[in-house]
């Protein structure tokens, strides 16, 4: 017979060895299951593991040493019977994710596990922050910023515990708060926020064309975002930024910079009493106001929604006059802006009939 048969097992697997047996060529191994014997495999070797095995089970086994016969058939000695129980798993994909003050850890189930132990690394010994029979757990009241040393193990009753799976992770950065548009010109914005403790530098996104682009990056608590589409509503976000960990995005904040220089002005029609002018739309512009030089100083003879303008105010004919142009911007009832003047325009009226010129 097979004497001294060992069972050593794992969570999945079993491991079956046993001493040589004088004579013997083969030996049988078999698994009780469903109320009677089934085959595993033949060896010639003195061990084998049983594997694919359900953690913290009950099993059978019997090994059955043979010598195989010149026609091909075994003879068999005696089994011998060994029982085995697998070890309690270990939670596998254990995974975190993470808030300024909390970590969520969430893993996957373990076989026959009655509940989970969490576990938290302190002062050089493991603190049980607490027992679930969930498969996630959340730990609240944590500082930003902070790597903690966390672990999950299967528990069974009240003192059986599997192997604990251990993983490392970082708090976020506290959020960037207070964030704010101080000043805005044509294509720029500042933007500005509150220090984040533990942050080296920060990095500032824009919505443009669609999509979030980062515009920025400073060690400082402000910057000036370039490159911003005038007379435009631009949304801006920014974060905290770490070696190990960055910061949850900020609250947007909407930063809606300056119109832009009024383009283009060019006379369309000349008459003996009146011009006609036109420009290109500038994108932002509530109005568009027109101004005329009277020899001593601009003033203003116009406002226009429309990107044309006809001046007929007491012009004599074959003279010349010089105009300009601004957008206006109507941001609310107490605030408008204003776009820088156009370049200046020369226009003549005529002696006689009219000109497209």
């Amino acid at each position: 017979s097979s004497s001294r048969l060992k069972a050593t097992a794992t969570a999945s697997s079993v491991k079956l060895s046993w001493s040589a047996v004088s004579g013997a060529t083969h030996y049988r191994i078999e698994r009780y299951s469903s109320k009677k014997w089934k085959t595993v495999t033949t060896t010639s070797k003195t061990s084998y593991t049983v594997s694919g095995l359900s953690g913290y089970t009950s099993y059978t086994f019997r090994v059955t040493a043979l010598k195989k016969l010149p026609d091909g058939t075994y003879l068999a000695a005696s089994p011998v019977t060994v029982k085995a129980k697998t070890l309690l798993g270990t939670p596998s994909s254990v995974k975190a994710s993470a808030t300024a003050s909390t970590i969520t850890l969430t893993w996957s189930k373990v076989t026959n596990a009655d509940k989970y132990q969490v576990r938290q690394y302190k002062s050089g010994k493991w603190v049980t922050l607490a027992t679930t029979s969930k498969t996630s757990y959340k730990i609240s009241k944590l500082k930003a910023g902070t790597k903690y040393k966390l672990s999950v193990r299967a528990v069974v009753g009240k003192s059986t515990y599997g192997t604990a799976k251990e993983i490392s992770a970082y708090t976020l950065l506290a959020t960037p708060s207070k964030v704010k548009v101080s000043s805005t010109a044509t294509t720029s914005a500042k933007l500005s926020w509150s220090k984040v403790s533990g942050a080296s530098s920060y990095d500032v996104y824009a919505y443009i064309g669609g999509k979030w682009k980062k515009v920025g990056s400073t060690k400082k608590t402000s910057i000036t975002v370039k490159e911003l589409p005038s007379g435009t509503k631009t949304k801006l976000k920014v974060r905290a930024v770490s070696k190990n960990v960055n910061s949850a995005f900020s609250a947007e904040v909407t930063a809606l910079t300056l119109v832009s220089k009024v383009s283009s002005l060019k006379t369309s029609l000349r008459k003996t009493t009146s011009i006609t002018m036109t420009w290109k739309k500038t994108t932002g512009a509530t109005s568009y106001e027109i101004y005329r030089y009277n020899g001593s100083k601009w003033k203003k003879i116009g406002t226009t929604k429309k990107t044309t303008y006809t001046d007929s105010k007491s012009l004599k004919k074959g003279t010349q006059y010089q105009y300009k142009g601004r957008a206006v911007q109507k941001v609310s009832k107490k605030t408008t802006r204003y776009g820088d003047y156009s370049a200046v325009l020369k226009a003549k009226t005529t002696i006689i009939g009219s000109s497209r010129f």
